[in-house]
């Protein structure tokens, strides 16, 4: 055995973190956002194009705030390098 035991499967894809959505329901959600679209381009136009300023500083905002967390090493090395702790001690022995 490798060690790779899983439990007997009584309902498949029951508490798979890993399971597919069915086709027809993306089918559902991309029908239902393409008729918002339409509605929006057609009868709400003028609102959509005063808002687009607002949702772009807003995107902004979210991006910056919640956008850094996949990248730490920068700001490691850029702590690092301006006197931070590297994990070394620098202290002189006596």
């Amino acid at each position: 055995m490798t060690g790779d035991h899983q439990p007997p499967a009584d309902h498949p894809g029951e508490g798979d973190p890993r399971r597919r959505m069915p086709v027809t329901a993306w089918l559902i959600i991309g029908i239902s956002v393409l008729g918002i679209a339409i509605d929006l381009f057609i009868d709400h136009l003028p609102h959509v194009v005063a808002v687009l300023p607002y949702v772009a500083i807003i995107g902004m905002a979210a991006m910056h705030l919640f956008g850094h967390r996949h990248h730490t090493g920068a700001h490691d090395s850029n702590h690092r390098r301006h006197g931070g702790d590297s994990g070394t001690d620098t202290r002189e022995s006596s």
